[in-house]
């Protein structure tokens, strides 16, 4: 699956961190991602998820 960002700010903040964390455009959004949801105490894995999903629905 490929993502297209059009917005030229978020074009510029991931390329921004992905250069400071020294990673791809695509590991920097992976990275920021995984770090927002465990920020609110969300899973950060597919397995994680699919395992809260499944705990949700019952």
């Amino acid at each position: 699956m490929a993502i297209h960002v059009a917005n030229p700010e978020v074009c510029a903040l991931v390329k921004r961190f992905a250069k400071e964390r020294g990673v791809s455009m695509s590991q920097a959004v992976k990275i920021a991602v995984k770090e927002a949801l465990a920020a609110r105490g969300q899973p950060t894995s597919e397995a994680e998820a699919q395992s809260a999903a499944t705990h949700h629905s019952t």
